[in-house]
């Protein structure tokens, strides 16, 4: 995230990412062989830290209810990484479509686990349809959340 605030997308560089993170190449390749595969982990920390927070999404409230607050939650852990989050997703939509749909995957498999967090089955084909809905009103509010400046959030929660 801090080489995403000093450099494209497509000018990142795996040894880039190695020299950052104080690790020899030759050792970060076996765990991260791509750009991607960095960015699909940077989601499931943030899915993880989602889920040790969904506590405080009260059961009792519609799914509904239940799905607008983990969203948020989801807002409030990325937006440390906001800027570089922008200038990741202008790169990846504009010059590398590989990651666009690694991107994509990723990001289901996270939309899967919020409703599943809120107690709604992903199950068959109703599931998917469920997942990809889900996933629509993401995509549709991160771009929101991305040009919200304000300190409640109230452009991307109205959206939401």
């Amino acid at each position: 995230m801090k080489l995403a605030l000093k450099m494209d997308w497509q000018e990142i560089t795996l040894n880039h990412i190695a020299i950052e993170a104080e690790m020899p190449v030759n050792e970060m390749l076996p765990i991260f062989p791509s750009k991607n595969s960095v960015l699909k982990a940077f989601n499931q920390l943030v899915d993880a830290e989602v889920i040790e927070n969904a506590g405080s999404v009260a059961t009792e409230e519609a799914v509904r209810d239940r799905l607008f607050g983990l969203l948020m939650l989801r807002f409030d852990a990325l937006a440390d990484y906001k800027e570089a989050i922008a200038r990741i997703l202008n790169g990846v939509v504009t010059t590398d479509p590989v990651a666009g749909i690694i991107g994509i995957d990723s990001a289901l498999c996270s939309m899967n686990q919020t409703l599943k967090s809120a107690g709604v089955s992903t199950g068959g084909i109703c599931g998917k349809f469920k997942v990809t809905g889900l996933m629509a009103v993401y995509l549709k509010t991160i771009w929101v959340w991305l040009n919200d400046d304000s300190p409640a959030l109230a452009k991307t929660m109205a959206n939401l």
